[in-house]
């Protein structure tokens, strides 16, 4: 089921301190108008009593979508730059929620799905987006890695992230995405068939490889050192 708690949090432009229902888990299959806000960008988006603005506290919950094969860990972007302990944890959850140290009945649904991690709203938005449009997620962050190598005009800026935003039988469509404000900087498209060569292409086997280690399957791992994982 979704589980959701009553927290405090404060208005980022005047500090006004208000209620909100935050979620701690976000079942799609029953909820699917969860699923539908988190893509539409509108899950748990409140305005400010005082001032109007409106705002999301970052992302801290767990994500399953059966019908889509999903488990997420979405966790705050300030989280992103201890992603490997933050990942350790994650895969110790899901191997008491859907794994290894789960029941039989759990364990037979753990084996359907993929677990991930996510770092910020951006992110969480985009594996729902890949998950349930059936692409391979480690393939489109390959997609990722090829547009950056060879696309004049991207937007290298600190803040900026490049992200999945749609896709159909055609075609991707890319997005640079602000991650404190959601706000989309430029969008472009890509063939969804250059998604489906590098997912056999040998030549990139070793990219895929190294996308798919662990649960953070995600090119921002290339540019932030891992912290050591306490043993």
């Amino acid at each position: 089921m979704s589980m959701f708690t009553t927290v405090l949090v404060d208005c980022p432009k005047c500090g006004t301190t208000q209620e909100i229902n935050a979620f701690q888990s976000v079942n799609a299959d029953r909820r699917p108008d969860l699923k539908q806000a988190i893509i539409a960008s509108t899950f748990q988006s409140l305005t400010c009593k005082k001032c109007g603005v409106e705002f999301r506290p970052e992302p801290d919950f767990n994500y399953l979508d059966g019908k889509a094969g999903l488990w997420v860990s979405a966790r705050p972007i300030n989280a992103l730059g201890q992603w490997s302990v933050e990942t350790a944890q994650a895969t110790a959850d899901f191997a008491l929620a859907y794994g290894e140290n789960a029941s039989d009945a759990a364990r037979e649904i753990g084996s359907n799905l993929a677990a991930r991690i996510t770092f910020g709203w951006p992110a969480i938005r985009e594996k729902v987006v890949v998950f349930d449009a059936g692409l391979d997620d480690v393939v489109v962050e390959t997609v990722k890695l090829v547009v950056l190598q060879s696309r004049s005009s991207n937007v290298l800026a600190p803040g900026f992230e490049l992200r999945l935003l749609g896709a159909d039988d055609t075609r991707l469509t890319f997005g640079w995405v602000d991650v404190a404000t959601d706000a989309i900087r430029s969008t472009f498209a890509s063939q969804r068939a250059l998604h489906d060569a590098l997912q056999v292409d040998p030549d990139w086997a070793e990219t895929r490889t190294d996308l798919s280690g662990d649960l953070f399957v995600d090119i921002q791992r290339n540019f932030i050192d891992p912290l050591p994982v306490a043993s």
